[in-house]
């Protein structure tokens, strides 16, 4: 038994920081971060290290005031923003928050002055909602726990272990639906990140569309089919139910290679499939 635990511990290290890695990342920006120009430029331009999705991106000028701008051109790893009129010099922060190619939402802001230089300290962007983000890891870590007690315990119980085991049955079907739920969840918690809301805002209809798009929309559909695959196997007789854990099995390694770090890393045709196998 404190072998299987630390054993499930060690997977959980592995898995979790995957999340943290290969995140787009601003690299260049026109006008430069603090730089002083004597007009207001006609476009924006922030290059990223890949190419991104714009999710919001607003201006911010000497007043505190807030404008989003919605004309953005994408160009390979650039996004072109044409700024609002803004009358007036004075400070100017450009508040972004893009998609980067692993399905993590990414965000920055970038100060610049018109004219003349003053203090835009006030103009700081609101940090990020540590409230929220726990919320996304402990969402994070239930689905962990799904697929490897609740889709690997269906797996094992099928194909190696004993087949009376009622516990162990009971075990990894609630494992599997509280999992459910906390993917439910999860897709409403990324799109609040994706668009910088906070965890009051859970009810925003943008933000459960937003958090269903891309590549972490496709891990949540795998899954929830290995879940509730991993769920009815124990209901059929025990070749059906073979073939359904296996086909969980390998619905839980396709969530696991679908997005985050395995969906960007290069060379992709080796990275993806050795998460899968991983998993």
């Amino acid at each position: 038994m404190k072998q299987a635990v630390w054993a499930m511990l060690m997977l959980l290290a592995a898995l979790l920081p995957s999340a943290a890695f290969a995140h787009a990342s601003l690299i260049s920006s026109d006008p430069s971060d603090g730089a002083l120009v004597m007009r207001a430029p006609a476009a924006v331009t922030l290059t990223f290290n890949e190419p991104v999705a714009p999710l919001t991106i607003r201006m911010v000028d000497a007043s505190g005031t807030a404008t989003a701008i919605t004309d953005i051109r994408r160009d390979g790893a650039r996004l072109i923003l044409t700024p609002p009129p803004i009358a007036g010099d004075g400070a100017r922060v450009v508040s972004w928050r893009v998609m980067s190619a692993d399905g993590h939402p990414v965000g920055g802001a970038l100060t610049y002055w018109i004219g003349q230089r003053g203090d835009a300290s006030s103009l700081t962007v609101r940090s990020e909602d540590k409230v929220l983000r726990g919320a996304i890891w402990l969402a994070r870590i239930v689905i962990y726990l799904g697929l490897l007690v609740g889709v690997g315990g269906a797996f094992f119980l099928a194909w190696i272990g004993p087949h009376d085991a009622a516990a162990m049955r009971r075990a990894s079907v609630g494992v599997s639906g509280v999992a459910l739920l906390a993917l439910a969840l999860s897709v409403g918690l990324q799109g609040l990140d994706a668009l910088g809301l906070p965890l009051s805002s859970l009810s925003n209809g943008d933000a459960w569309a937003i958090g269903a798009r891309g590549s972490f929309g496709h891990a949540v559909g795998f899954a929830a089919a290995a879940l509730l695959l991993a769920m009815l196997s124990f209901r059929l007789s025990p070749s059906l139910r073979r073939a359904l854990a296996l086909l969980a099995l390998i619905g839980a390694g396709l969530a696991l290679a679908a997005t985050g770090h395995a969906a960007s890393a290069q060379p992709t045709f080796l990275t993806k499939p050795a998460v899968f196998l991983h998993g």
